[in-house]
């Protein structure tokens, strides 16, 4: 007689083999939405640094002042969307009705040291740091202790 069909022990097999493989896909697609997210909030805060230097051009060098602060740069973006971090949702008809998700360091000027911060995410929520800008428009992921050491000096607090 002709044995037809899977055994028990033969589908459970195949079954673990399955969740296994899935297992593994699944933690790559959600390591590459993280990096993803990361690198859009990276881009976000390079558009702000191409802002920041056009109305630095428009103002004898100077970055704005601490009011009205970055959301005086809005004319110089064509999408509000670069004031926010992917990585964070925000409601609609949340009472914060222009939501920035950046810290900005006001009274430095595009003649200041290159490498000197002026703007990071208001949180370290890339993989445990934050995406910082420089004066000179680069922008640079750095661990949250460096981070922590600049939100401390802008906004006299660390972590929240």
């Amino acid at each position: 007689m002709r044995r037809r069909g899977f055994t028990l022990a033969e589908l459970s097999m195949v079954l673990l083999l399955i969740a296994l493989a899935s297992a593994v896909v699944m933690t790559v697609y959600a390591r590459g939405r993280l990096l993803s997210k990361r690198t859009l909030c990276l881009n976000n805060a390079r558009n702000l640094g191409i802002a920041l230097h056009l109305y630095a051009q428009d103002h004898d060098g100077f970055f704005p002042p601490e009011e009205p602060g970055l959301s005086v740069l809005e004319i110089y973006v064509v999408n509000r969307d670069v004031f926010r971090c992917p990585t964070v949702s925000h409601r609609k008809g949340s009472p914060k009705a222009f939501p920035i998700d950046f810290i900005y360091r006001p009274g430095l000027s595009n003649q200041d040291p290159p490498n000197e911060p002026v703007l990071a995410d208001d949180q370290p929520r890339h993989e445990g740091g934050a995406n910082v800008l420089t004066v000179d428009g680069s922008v640079q992921w750095w661990p949250g202790a460096e981070w922590r050491s600049f939100a401390d000096e802008v906004e006299g607090r660390g972590e929240p």
